[in-house]
């Protein structure tokens, strides 16, 4: 590799650039890295870096360095692999950019029918039991209580998404094996959101393996590095699939059930390590699902082009919405551009209405509902938290703009 650009800029915009909850994308402290092979941390786009009046970014993942310091930015790449333009605006640069790549481009989804998803009103139900997890408290009750409230609003059919908690999550049976609860029929819980005119979606995080699951104990070499997110947090007891021939017949399987149960729908999380390794996983999920005897939805919340390729919907992912969290508007605002950028001809899905709080104030959801608004020609909102347990004005705001 040799250094085949080189600016002096103040600041520079780097969409594939990330921290969890934080508007970090605008930069001026030094850094070098290779920005397809960082870890995707919440929604982590394009390899590329924008300043005044240039536009520089990589036609294909490989390892390039991106380096900044002093003011001056180099990046170091191989010349077939190094898209260039300047003094151009912004729009047209994006999309020169992506009409250089070689990605899959032609996608389907279910369009922009609403989505209800199960997460935020596991965390308030959580919250209200003083339980000790969201995902223990998902019960087949939930989620017919759900559904029947979704029927008494009169709002629009439209995708339904069970989200974490139906599968076992440690041991045999657990993250890798992804066999549901006891107390779930999957079969049955996908026919009745089918019947009540939704189209059936479940939460998956395909990306990780629990050391004692089945699968792990008959492949070892499946199980990676540590998915590893600092703290006391219940992720950082999985590990990372290695990408191989055994994941890809782990993943045919997986979806082939996912499927024959009855589900549509198929959201994507938690695959927040390198992105090269990710984009890897992502591919052999497409191939699954290209598989299947006919159409399943996958979304995705890493808008990289060289990942979000293998998705049909984008996440615009994960934003806590609370007074403690100041920038939160700035990170709705961040997250949304990155994903529309970085993912063009990509529907979004423009996630939870209120964000990922359940306690969040009537004033804060409702901020957070007219960003929305601004951002429905792009994508479809979420329907999470049920909106009555903020108050009966807000719930009469997300019916008229769901209804609308």
């Amino acid at each position: 590799m040799n250094i085949k650009f080189r600016r002096s800029v103040d600041k520079v915009f780097t969409p594939y650039y990330n921290k969890w909850n934080q508007d970090a994308y605008w930069r001026n402290s030094p850094f070098s890295e290779m920005p397809c092979n960082l870890d995707a941390s919440s929604t982590s786009g394009a390899p590329v870096v924008i300043g005044e009046n240039f536009f520089a970014g990589l036609t294909s993942p490989e390892l390039a360095i991106f380096n900044y310091d002093k003011g001056i930015l180099s990046v170091e790449a191989s010349e077939k692999a190094l898209f260039i333009t300047e003094n151009e605006s912004i729009e047209a640069a994006w999309t020169q950019y992506h009409s250089s790549l070689d990605i899959i481009k032609d996608r389907n989804d279910f369009g922009k029918i609403p989505e209800y998803c199960t997460w935020v009103e596991q965390v308030w139900q959580n919250q209200k039991l003083n339980g000790a997890s969201p995902f223990a408290v998902l019960s087949p009750q939930l989620i017919y209580q759900y559904l029947d409230a979704v029927d008494k609003q009169h709002w629009p059919r439209g995708r339904f998404t069970v989200d974490a908690g139906w599968s076992v999550m440690d041991g045999p049976g657990g993250v890798g094996d992804w066999e549901p609860r006891p107390e779930f029929d999957m079969k049955g819980l996908a026919q009745s959101i089918q019947s009540a005119g939704h189209i059936p979606g479940l939460w998956l995080a395909p990306g990780l393996i629990h050391p004692k699951s089945r699968i792990a104990r008959q492949y070892p070499h499946l199980v990676g590095k540590c998915f590893d997110v600092g703290g006391e947090c219940i992720w950082s007891k999985y590990h990372f699939i290695n990408p191989c021939e055994e994941s890809q017949q782990l993943f045919d399987q997986l979806l082939e059930k996912i499927w024959c149960w009855g589900f549509r729908k198929v959201k994507l999380d938690v695959l927040y390590g390198p992105k090269m390794q990710m984009t890897e996983l992502h591919r052999q999920i497409y191939q699954a699902a290209k598989k299947l005897p006919d159409f399943i939805e996958l979304e995705g919340h890493i808008p990289d082009p060289f990942c979000s390729q293998y998705v049909n919907v984008v996440r615009t992912n994960d934003v806590m919405i609370a007074p403690e969290h100041h920038q939160w508007e700035n990170v709705v605002h961040a997250h949304f551009k990155v994903c529309h950028q970085s993912s063009p001809t990509h529907l979004l899905n423009l996630d939870h209405i209120g964000g990922n709080c359940a306690n969040i104030s009537e004033d804060l959801f409702l901020k957070h509902l007219e960003i929305i608004k601004t951002q429905v020609a792009a994508g479809y909102p979420v329907i999470s938290l049920l909106p009555y347990h903020v108050s009966e004005y807000a719930n009469e705001c997300v019916s008229l703009f769901i209804n609308d």
